[in-house]
Parts: structure tokens; C-alpha cells; sequence
């Protein structure tokens, strides 16, 4: 456990397939706790990128996109993605416009019940290489 800016960060490893290349590498999910313990956002490495982060929300149950990254939008942009889950607005952010990591979270910053299905997602992503190879070995067997 890390602790930054009196928030409790927890990190997890989630499987996730670089842009560039068929090969897997690990993308780390660090939770975003508040006082009580909740967490109330997370950030997810950046190597994700910028339009995958955003493609794999869409693809949430629920979810309604209202922003995308647009061209060039890691030179203008620090909110590059915007979407609503339950009535919830959220944004995946890069703060500073480049940092090794994407912030998501509601906005504005509180704890929603929401960011659980969110988190989720990212934790159950798995690249399309490894789908591929799990059914090849369901056909063979």
C-alpha cells in the first residue's frame, strides 16, 4: 500500500496489450480512497493510451459516452474522456498532460457506488492476444 495525499492507494495488476505490439504487459489499477475508506476514484497506467481507455468504457454496460479524445488531445487536453454510468458523470484524466498514468473518477470528486462496475471493468479487461489464445485451447479441448 502507498499512501498519497493522505489517500490510501491500492495497487492491482490487470493484464492489457500495448497499441504497438501483439505482446502482453501488465497495467497497474491504483485505487483513490477517501477518509472512510471508499474509493472514490483510481488511475490505471497510461500505456492503456488515451483512445483504448476510452473504448474500453464505452463498452460498460450502462454507459453513455459524452466526450471522446480528440486529435492531438494529449497536446491540449487534460480531460480526454467523459461518459455517465447511473446518472453519474465521470472523466478519465492525464493530469499535468503527461504523466505515466490516467486518472478516472466522478466528477465533481466525491465517492459513487458507480466507480465500483467502472473499476471492474479495467480489472476484468483482458487483450485481444490472450482471448485468442484462450479459445484456441477451448476448440482443442
Amino acid at each position: 500500500m502507498d499512501r498519497r495525499d493522505g489517500c490510501e492507494v491500492t495497487c492491482y495488476l490487470v493484464w492489457q496489450r500495448p497499441l504497438t505490439s501483439g505482446v502482453s504487459h501488465p497495467v497497474k489499477v491504483f485505487e483513490l480512497r477517501d477518509a472512510e475508506g471508499k474509493v472514490f476514484a483510481f488511475e490505471v497506467d497510461a500505456a492503456l493510451g488515451r483512445r483504448g481507455l476510452c473504448r474500453l468504457v464505452s463498452k460498460i454496460s450502462g454507459v453513455r459516452l459524452l466526450a471522446k479524445p480528440r486529435l492531438f488531445s494529449w497536446f491540449k487536453e487534460e480531460a480526454f474522456c467523459s461518459f455517465q454510468l447511473g446518472g453519474v458523470t465521470f472523466e478519465a484524466l492525464e493530469p499535468f498532460g503527461d504523466n505515466s498514468r490516467y486518472w478516472v473518477g466522478p466528477k465533481p470528486v466525491q465517492f459513487a457506488p458507480q466507480i465500483n462496475l467502472v473499476r471492474a471493468a479495467f480489472e476484468r479487461h483482458t487483450p485481444l492476444l490472450d482471448r485468442s489464445v484462450l479459445r484456441l485451447f477451448k476448440s482443442a479441448g
